[in-house]
Formats: C-alpha cells, sequence, structure tokens
C-alpha cells in the first residue's frame, strides 16, 4: 500500500525464509535470491509489509531443470578413446604401406 519501505518474503510450499527486500517506487526489489533450491512445481511467494504487516500473495511455477548434468559420462569417453585409437592405428597402417 506505499507505506513500506521494506517487505519480509517467504516462499511457500514448505515455508522458507527468502530474506527482507526494499520497496523502491512501489516495488520489491528482490536481489540475490537462489530459486534454484526449489522443487519443480507450484509455489507462492508471500509478502509482508514491516510497517503495514500488510500481506500479499504471489504464486509462481518453477520449471522443472533441463540443464544437463555435469561430470563425464564413461561410456562416451570411452567410445571417443576407442574411436581416436583406431583412427591412429589406421593412419599408421597407411604411413607404413606407402613407405613400402
Amino acid at each position: 500500500d506505499g507505506a513500506d519501505s521494506f517487505v519480509d518474503v517467504y516462499v511457500y510450499s514448505s515455508p522458507v525464509f527468502l530474506g527482507t527486500f526494499p520497496v523502491v517506487n512501489g516495488k520489491v526489489q528482490i536481489i540475490g535470491v537462489n530459486l534454484s533450491a526449489l522443487q519443480a512445481g507450484g509455489h507462492n511467494l508471500v509478502f509482508q509489509g514491516q510497517t503495514s504487516r500488510t500481506v500479499s500473495v504471489m504464486a509462481i511455477t518453477v520449471a522443472a531443470s533441463s540443464l544437463a548434468s555435469t561430470g563425464v559420462d564413461p561410456a562416451t569417453l570411452a567410445r571417443s578413446a576407442g574411436f581416436l585409437l583406431l583412427l591412429g592405428l589406421g593412419m599408421r597402417i597407411l604411413i607404413v604401406r606407402r613407405r613400402a
């Protein structure tokens, strides 16, 4: 309602306090929050004014992560190494035949 300089923000699925954030020109400035720990699905952000105690709720949906997992697949590494080994062996055979 414009009376607050700061609001406390929570996310609910399981209640998690995200922090206290400033209100600038009537808009909450949520900076430096990492929501990647939230499970995929629906959640509610709950804003509570520190001065007015006014509560506002905003529904959000966290998409399932589509990023590839980090690390190396041993099977892919083995296939690549085998391919390079065969390629090198084939080149070696060609060089020996040309010299002969």
